[in-house]
């Protein structure tokens, strides 16, 4: 039987995979991907990134799942 080698560094993203899974296994779908969004805010803050502009004020994961984004290219102006 063969063994397939697993590298220290992917049992460590294993390890923090799972860790994040359990600390938002128990919420309702809408508070875990609120909870998720406000850590990856912060964790950018702490890193020295900033959004470009303000994020409005409504609930977050509503405007992730409802709000189409615009993008803007060299040849057009925007496109939605």
């Amino acid at each position: 039987m063969s063994r397939i080698r697993v590298s220290k560094s992917l049992r460590e993203v294993w390890k923090w995979k799972d860790e994040a899974y359990r600390e938002v296994a128990r919420l309702p779908v809408r508070k875990a991907l609120e909870k998720r969004l406000r850590d990856a805010g912060k964790t950018a803050r702490e890193l020295g990134f900033y959004p470009t502009e303000p994020a409005p004020r409504r609930r977050l994961v509503a405007a992730v799942a409802e709000d189409k984004p615009e993008y803007v290219t060299r040849k057009t102006r925007s496109v939605k």
